[in-house]
C-alpha cells in the first residue's frame, strides 16, 4: 500500500519538490496547493477504495460514499476561498474609491475655505471703503449745508443792498425830476 501511495503521489506530480508556488498572489498559491492536495487525496483514496473493494465489496462502497462526501466538501473550499477573495478585492476597490472621493472632498473643502476667506477679506475692504465714502459724503453734505447757508446770507445781503440801491435810484430820480422842474420854472 505504501508503494502504491508513493507511486500515486509521483504520478500526480504532487511530491514536495514538485509543489512550488508559481502563482502571482498568495490566494492563487493557496488555491493551486489545495487543487494539488485534492488530486493527491483523490488518487490515494481511489486506490484505497479499490484495494478495500477487492477484500469486501460493501466496505468499498461505504468508503466510496465517504470519499464522495469529502470530495464534495473539499470541492467547495476553493470556491468559498475565491468568493471571499473577490469580496476582499471588491472591498479594497471600494475603499480606494472612497479614499479618492474623500481626498476630492477635502480638496474641494480647502478650495471653498480659501475662496470664503478671500470673499471675507474683500467684504472687509469694501465695508471699509463704504465707511470712508459715508464719512466723506457726510463731510461733503455738511460743507454743502454751510455753503448753502452762506449763499442764503449773501442772497439776503444782496436783496438788502438791492432794495437800498432801488430806494436811492428812486430818490435820485425824484430829486432829478424836482431839479428839472425847478430849473424850468
Amino acid at each position: 500500500l505504501m508503494e502504491t501511495w508513493t507511486n500515486c503521489i509521483e504520478e500526480a506530480g504532487c511530491t514536495t519538490s514538485q509543489i512550488a508556488q508559481t502563482e502571482t498572489t498568495e490566494i492563487h498559491n493557496l488555491l493551486s496547493l489545495i487543487k494539488k492536495e485534492q488530486h493527491i487525496y483523490n488518487v490515494v483514496f481511489h486506490e484505497l477504495i479499490r484495494q478495500v473493494t477487492v477484500g469486501c465489496k460493501d466496505r468499498g462502497k461505504l468508503l466510496a460514499k465517504v470519499r464522495e462526501y469529502y470530495q464534495n466538501l473539499l470541492d467547495r473550499i476553493p470556491r468559498q476561498i475565491m468568493s471571499l477573495h473577490q469580496e476582499v478585492m471588491a472591498q479594497r476597490a471600494l475603499d480606494r474609491r472612497l479614499t479618492d472621493e474623500l481626498i476630492r472632498f477635502k480638496t474641494a473643502i480647502a478650495t471653498l475655505s480659501k475662496e470664503l476667506n478671500e470673499v471675507r477679506e474683500h467684504d472687509q475692504e469694501v465695508t471699509q471703503q463704504a465707511l470712508e465714502a459715508q464719512k466723506d459724503l457726510a463731510s461733503a453734505l455738511s460743507e454743502s449745508e454751510k455753503n448753502a447757508n452762506l449763499v442764503a446770507e449773501y442772497h439776503s445781503l444782496y436783496e438788502i443792498q438791492r432794495s437800498r440801491l432801488e430806494f436811492q435810484i428812486t430818490t435820485l430820480n425824484k430829486e432829478r425830476d424836482l431839479w428839472s422842474r425847478a430849473s424850468t420854472i
